[in-house]
């Protein structure tokens, strides 16, 4: 073992035989006792067959001792599943590559579909990944260059939607498991966010007065999601009602979870975390046949517009869906506003045509549709 310019402690480990030689690796460290430690987890790789050849390493291999060296015994379970998540964008696609030879236009290249698709969030996951991976192996001396260096994934703002009237035919025509059911009706006929939704208890719903008393969510601190007793504004503590299409689903729902307290739980239990939503939404959207980009913020959205076509008061909407400030609320309905004049215009557009076409000389005003 000897101690590099740079401050950090190097010492060399056999990691293979090629053409009668050993292949040296350098494992480093900032004291004597983390080389040592490095040292024993590269050893217990070999003894796991991983391959260590650096030269000819591929990004599989490089997954597997990143991970096991620098993930697998600091990061939580939730943070566990979101990297067998990547695991499984990444590896079969570009896995069998060497990284050497991976450039920044095979990030690209990957990232491509995930950033047209508008699922940014994704895109910037994967790229933040292999971020790190690639440091990891400059760091190991396996690369020189990081090609994930310079890309960036430029946020590109999702256009929220309501339920289209098909989609809406859909999910009342399915056959969908009670859980989710009354999950995707929860969100469709109150407009709570979702981790207000997960949160909820039995005891939150009061099926005597349909109503429902909104006063926590679902958070993750250091790594575990819990309960936290307040919601995301101050406005968010509030009561709302229990609308007639909701009622039958909620009853139902609760007097099947016996001594179960919380409404939703994932498999082992806990409460729900991102990836366990990720798959929720995944099972629903195949079950009920809705395209990839139905969210759970697509039921709010669609609650919000049907008070607004019910012509719902602006600030009782703005109470039932926890807005701070009442803008938001107004800049949803003006934006509805503004569709509604968009589509009207068109009709009018549309006749005009039509009748210009039979010879008649009458035209519509192009004025505004209320």
């Amino acid at each position: 073992m000897k101690k590099r310019k740079d401050g950090r402690y190097a010492k060399q480990v056999t990691v293979g035989i090629k053409d009668g030689k050993p292949i040296k690796k350098t494992v480093y460290g900032k004291t004597i006792k983390e080389v040592e430690k490095n040292y024993r987890d590269i050893m217990l790789l070999i003894d796991k067959g991983v391959v260590l050849d650096r030269n000819n390493i591929t990004l599989a291999e490089l997954w597997e001792e990143w991970f096991r060296i620098k993930k697998n015994n600091t990061i939580q379970e939730q943070s566990k599943d979101r990297y067998k998540r990547l695991y499984n964008i990444i590896i079969p696609t570009i896995g069998e590559m060497k990284v050497k030879k991976v450039t920044s236009y095979t990030v690209e290249s990957l990232l491509e579909p995930y950033i047209s698709s508008k699922k940014t969030a994704t895109a910037k996951d994967i790229l933040a990944t292999l971020k790190s991976l690639f440091d990891y192996a400059i760091k190991n001396d396996i690369v020189y260059k990081n090609p994930c260096a310079d890309l960036i994934v430029r946020h590109i703002p999702e256009k929220r939607r309501a339920l289209t009237e098909f989609e809406k035919i859909l999910i009342e025509k399915a056959t969908i498991p009670e859980k989710e059911n009354a999950f995707i009706n929860i969100l469709r006929y109150t407009g709570m966010r979702r981790n207000e939704v997960l949160a909820l208890q039995k005891k939150d719903i009061d099926l005597n007065n349909s109503i429902i008393h909104i006063h926590k969510t679902l958070v993750v601190k250091n790594g575990k999601t819990v309960i936290q007793y307040y919601t995301k504004t101050e406005s968010g503590v509030r009561t709302i009602p229990i609308f007639e299409p909701l009622f039958p689903v909620l009853r139902e729902y609760i007097a099947n979870k016996n001594n179960e307290d919380m409404l939703f739980l994932n498999q082992k239990g806990n409460y729900m975390n991102s990836q366990n939503v990720f798959d929720f939404m995944k099972k629903i959207k195949k079950t009920v046949g809705l395209s990839d980009d139905v969210t759970c913020h697509t039921f709010r959205h669609t609650f919000i517009s049907e008070c607004y076509e019910a012509g719902v008061d602006v600030i009782r909407l703005q109470q039932w869906v926890g807005h701070s400030d009442i803008s938001t609320t107004l800049g949803i309905y003006t934006h509805l506003e503004k569709e509604k004049l968009e589509n009207g215009n068109i009709m009018n557009e549309f006749y005009n045509r039509n009748r210009k076409s039979n010879g008649s000389q009458n035209t519509f005003n192009s004025r505004k549709i209320l």
